[in-house]
C-alpha cells in the first residue's frame, strides 16, 4: 500500500545552480537543482539538513535580471549514492511574485 500522494505540479528536469541559507547557518551553500516545479525543487548539497528546516533560497530565472528571493521548506532528505545528500525543498514564500504567477513562469520556462 502506497500512502504517496499525487503531486500538485508538474516536475521539469533542469540544470541550475541556487544559493541556499540554512537557518542557524552563517554562510550560504550553492545548491545544484536537478528538478523544478511550481511547488518546489529537487537539489543536491554537500552535508546533510533536518526535515522541516526553513531556509532562504535565491534563484535565477531567465529573464529576470535579479535573483528572486524565496523562503523554503526542506520535505525530504536522503543520502545520494555519490555521498552528497538529495534535499527536496517547497516553495513557501517568493518575494516580489504572487505564487501563481511564479507557478506560471516556471511552466511557462519548460513548456
Amino acid at each position: 500500500m502506497s500512502f504517496a500522494t499525487p503531486r500538485r505540479f508538474e516536475r521539469f528536469n533542469c540544470d541550475m545552480a541556487v544559493w541556499i541559507h540554512p537557518s542557524g547557518e552563517t554562510e550560504p551553500l550553492l545548491a545544484e537543482v536537478l528538478n523544478i516545479s511550481g511547488g518546489g525543487f529537487l537539489c543536491i548539497v554537500d552535508r546533510p539538513m533536518e526535515t522541516h528546516q526553513r531556509m532562504d533560497v535565491s534563484v535565477e530565472l531567465p529573464q529576470r535580471s535579479e535573483l528572486v528571493p524565496v523562503i523554503a521548506e526542506i520535505r525530504h532528505i536522503r543520502e545520494h549514492e555519490d555521498g552528497n545528500y538529495l534535499i527536496g525543498l517547497e516553495f513557501k514564500e517568493i518575494e516580489g511574485m504572487a505564487v501563481p504567477a511564479f507557478i506560471a513562469y516556471i511552466e511557462a520556462m519548460f513548456l
